[in-house]
């Protein structure tokens, strides 16, 4: 189905979108596991999670992981990546185009409230 509405956009908008979709049960896991909201006095408009087309290469992830990026953090878990950016996204060396070179997959990222929301939508059905 997801390439099916990528092909779709493509044929109605010329533009090729990268497409994901993700089980209900999913989604819930995803909201569930996030280690950042468990840390005492985050501030939850901070978070964002990025999801990956495929799970990267564990090699791939140390690489990056041994990295500085300035207060921003994030911790990958195998198709998703949860990251803490206490300044501010806009400006975050961890972006997609990071992610998806760095890793060598395809990426989207989107803010925690957003992911809540499609989670929201998801449960209503």
């Amino acid at each position: 189905l997801a390439k099916t509405i990528a092909a779709g956009i493509q044929e109605q908008f010329g533009i090729d979108v990268p497409t994901q979709m993700l089980s209900l049960k999913q989604l819930e896991g995803i909201v569930a596991k996030n280690p950042f909201i468990k840390e005492k006095g985050i501030d939850l408009t901070k978070l964002h999670v990025t999801f990956l087309d495929k799970a990267p290469k564990a090699e791939d992830v140390a690489k990056i992981a041994a990295g500085t990026y300035d207060k921003d953090r994030f911790i990958v878990d195998g198709t998703v990546v949860y990251l803490h950016c206490p300044v501010d996204y806009g400006h975050t060396k961890l972006n997609n185009t990071f992610f998806e070179k760095k890793l060598k997959v395809g990426a989207t990222t989107r803010n925690w409230r957003t992911v809540n929301e499609l989670l929201r939508l998801a449960q209503e059905g």
